[in-house]
C-alpha cells in the first residue's frame, strides 16, 4: 500500500489556518500539524539502542523515520506532543508505546501515517487530567473481545469504541455506574465523537448526527489511546482532539476538517 504524509487539513468549516486556530481544545495529538507554530508532534524511540528523537509533521515520512531507526529497524512513539498550546503532552512507557515503523515500513491508513499497537496494554499518560467535555478521535480497531478504551481516566473509567463486555458493542462511555454504547461496532477506520452534557453522553460516528446515549456522569482525562491501567486501543491512532467544552454546535466545523484530511467518508 502506498502512502503520504499531507501538512495541511483545514478546509471545510474553518476560516484558514490549522484546525486548533480556530477552535481552543484542552488537548489535541495528531501525528498531522494542528496549530499554527507547532513544531514536533511526537517523539520516536528505536529499538536498535533506544535512542530518542523529535519529528516535526513534515518529518513523519518513511525516509526520515528510516534515517534515524534504520532501513529495516523498527520505531516506537514515545511521546505526543500536545498541539493545543497548553503543554500537556502525553507519554508512555516503553513497554506500552505505540509502533509507527515495522522494519522499515511506516503504518498508515489509506495511505497517511498511523500509529499502531496489537497487545491489551497501552496508554499514553498525560501530564495533567482534563476535564472531558467533548473529544473527537481517529482510528481503526483490529480486535473486538475486549473493551477498546481510548482514553480515560483509572478512578472514571472512560470512553472506548468496541468492546464485548457489559453489553458493549460500539461507540461509548463507562462513568463507573453507567455503560453507555451505540451498535456500531466494526473494523473499519472511523472518526469518532463523544460529548457529555445536560449529565448525558452523547456519541456519533463519521460525521452522522449525535444520538443521545444515555445518563452519564462528569469524567477525567488522564490517558489517551487507552484507560491508564486498563485496556487500550487495539489498532491504529491517528488522531485524538479534546475539549473541557461543549463543542457539539462546532461538530459539523471540526469533523469536515478531520474528514477533508482523512477522507473518511
Amino acid at each position: 500500500m502506498g502512502w503520504h504524509n499531507r501538512k495541511m487539513g483545514i478546509k471545510s468549516g474553518v476560516t484558514g489556518g490549522f484546525l486548533l486556530d480556530t477552535f481552543s481544545a484542552e488537548g489535541g495529538y495528531s501525528l498531522r500539524q494542528l496549530k499554527t507554530g507547532i513544531t514536533n508532534v511526537c517523539r520516536v524511540r528505536r529499538i536498535s539502542d533506544d535512542a530518542e528523537q523529535d519529528f516535526t509533521a513534515a518529518e513523519i515520512t518513511q525516509t526520515d523515520l528510516q534515517a534515524f531507526c534504520g532501513g529495516s529497524g523498527i520505531g516506537f512513539i514515545k511521546t505526543f506532543y500536545d498541539q493545543s498550546g497548553n503543554g500537556n503532552d502525553a507519554v508512555a512507557k516503553a513497554e506500552e508505546q505505540y509502533k509507527i515503523l515495522q522494519i522499515g515500513v511506516i503504518y498508515n491508513i489509506n495511505g497517511i501515517a498511523s500509529s499502531f499497537l496489537n497487545t491489551v496494554n497501552g496508554d499514553y499518560v498525560l501530564d495533567s487530567s482534563i476535564s472531558f467535555g467533548t473529544a473527537f478521535l481517529v482510528g481503526q480497531v483490529i480486535v473486538k473481545n475486549v473493551i477498546n478504551y481510548v482514553m480515560g481516566d483509572p478512578a472514571s473509567p472512560g470512553l472506548f469504541v468496541n468492546g464485548t463486555f457489559g453489553g458493549v458493542n460500539g461507540t461509548g462511555g463507562f462513568d463507573g455506574s453507567n455503560i453507555r454504547s451505540l451498535s456500531d461496532e466494526d473494523f473499519d477506520q472511523h472518526s469518532w465523537y463523544w460529548n457529555n452534557r445536560s449529565s448525558d453522553l452523547y456519541a456519533a460516528q463519521d460525521g452522522a448526527a449525535e444520538a443521545n446515549i444515555g445518563t452519564f456522569d462528569p469524567i477525567n482525562i488522564n490517558g489517551i489511546v487507552g484507560r491508564p491501567g486498563f485496556n487500550s486501543l487495539r489498532g491504529f491512532f491517528q488522531e485524538v482532539i479534546i475539549f473541557n467544552t461543549d463543542e457539539s454546535s462546532n461538530k459539523s466545523a471540526i469533523e469536515s476538517d478531520i474528514n477533508d484530511y482523512y477522507s473518511i467518508y
